[in-house]
């Protein structure tokens, strides 16, 4: 192989090479965006869940106030 033939085949490879290394940086950005949502999309919610659950314990706590403040009265 002469040293034409080389720097063809060189030509040639890079290309590949690069399409290679853009899929592949494609790919982890796709993945990397992929779990930073779900992670976001996890922690609210997570959020969410505690919200309703804050809420309905001060339902509960607003019932047994009214309910004590009843029996105080009697």
């Amino acid at each position: 192989m002469g040293a034409t033939s080389k720097n063809l085949l060189v030509i040639k490879l890079q290309p590949k090479i690069y399409d290679h290394i853009m899929l592949t940086v494609c790919i982890s950005f796709f993945l990397l965006m992929t779990g930073i949502s779900m992670t976001f999309f996890s922690l609210m919610k997570q959020q969410t869940s505690v919200r309703k659950i804050y809420k309905k314990e001060m339902v509960v706590a607003r019932k047994n106030l009214i309910h004590l403040r009843h029996w105080a009265r009697v």
